[in-house]
């Protein structure tokens, strides 16, 4: 876990593999409004140098509306990108 510093002192995120991280943004990606038939998405590392999380979503797979889900990515992921990084082996 790596300390980030917060609004109201450090926090401490938590850290999951690439498949937990996965099953959280499609979980939550699902309950979306055109959205639902999302069959997957895919978590990659983020360089970070570059930006401010470790970790991104570089694909949505299924039969959906492509900006509709891709608008919800943006309420979806900071959230858990602000609680979760994600390990170096996942």
């Amino acid at each position: 876990m790596r300390a980030v510093p917060g609004e109201f002192g450090p926090m401490t995120k938590l850290s999951k593999t690439a498949a937990e991280l996965e099953a959280m943004v499609l979980a939550a990606l699902r309950r979306a409004p055109h959205c639902h038939d999302v069959s997957s998405v895919t978590v990659e590392r983020l360089d970070e140098t570059r930006f401010e999380h470790t970790w991104g979503v570089s694909y949505i797979g299924g039969e959906v509306e492509s900006l509709a889900c891709e608008g919800a990515l943006k309420e979806i992921l900071p959230p858990l990108q602000r609680q979760y990084d994600l390990t170096y082996g996942g």
